[in-house]
């Protein structure tokens, strides 16, 4: 989902969200955790090109920037072409994982599902949306899972700021400009590249990591390919398990570590 346009409106209070495919969406000042006031308010937003256009980022007259995902907004909003895309890209997920441990063999899924390969591959693969959920239920009830539906009250959605203390030096980080990427000082001398591998993500399209030199390489859909130095290994897996690849790399990683795009 990209987002094709946004825009401030400082009286009302929200910003102004246009999505490709979906109706104009609000979303609230309120939700964000560094907030624009009367003697602060937006000086500038724009749809954020080192997301893949999936979200877009605001700067305050005070300097201060924040970034907010297209998902965020889609989840606020409650869409439920979005709700029920989630879930079907959730239980796939869970699917993919079960059926890579289960004893039972895909011959024997597939002959209780009463399906076909084909079918059957159609069914993991998480950017098909055209199954139902029915159809993902059948394949988990198969699996030997159950599906519980957990109905709870909406928090907040949060977004890490550059204003934030960074989790490994407790320090404040304050970039002067925003327009391009923060380009480290003096990169690794080694000019290998960390291999990538693809993720399951709508914003993200592949990530490695270079043990040796610490470096994070994250190629988003749009193609554009970003190195971040000196990340943890811990970091680094937990991007692989998070359940919202595109939402780590934006809260934990995006703005903590020095960066460069290749």
């Amino acid at each position: 989902m990209k987002i094709r346009a946004v825009s401030a409106n400082n009286r009302r209070k929200v910003f102004e969200v246009a999505i490709t495919g979906r109706e104009p969406l609000l979303y609230p000042f309120a939700q964000l955790e560094i907030r624009p006031t009367a003697s602060d308010p937006v000086r500038n937003v724009y749809v954020d090109p080192e997301l893949g256009a999936d979200g877009f980022t605001y700067v305050l007259e005070s300097g201060k920037e924040g970034t907010v995902h297209a998902d965020d907004v889609l989840e606020y909003n409650e869409d439920p072409a979005y709700l029920r895309d989630l879930t079907l890209y959730q239980l796939t997920l869970e699917a993919q994982k079960r059926i890579e441990r289960a004893r039972l063999p895909k011959r024997e899924i597939i002959r209780r599902l009463g399906t076909s390969p084909t079918q059957l591959y159609r069914l993991l693969d998480q950017t098909n949306y055209r199954k139902s959920i029915d159809q993902m239920l059948r394949l988990l009830q198969v699996l030997d899972c159950e599906v519980q539906l957990l109905v709870r009250e909406k928090t907040a959605l949060y977004r890490r700021t550059r204003f934030q203390p960074t989790p490994r030096t407790g320090q404040v980080v304050d970039l002067e400009r925003r327009a391009g990427s923060v380009r480290p000082p003096s990169p690794p001398s080694s000019s290998r590249h960390p291999r990538r591998t693809s993720v399951l993500s709508r914003s993200v399209a592949s990530v490695g990591y270079d043990e040796s030199t610490r470096t994070l390489a994250i190629e988003f859909r749009n193609g554009s390919v970003y190195e971040y130095f000196d990340v943890p290994r811990a970091v680094y897996h937990a991007l692989l398990k998070s359940r919202s690849i595109g939402r780590y790399v934006n809260a934990n990683i995006r703005d903590n570590y020095r960066h460069v795009q290749l």
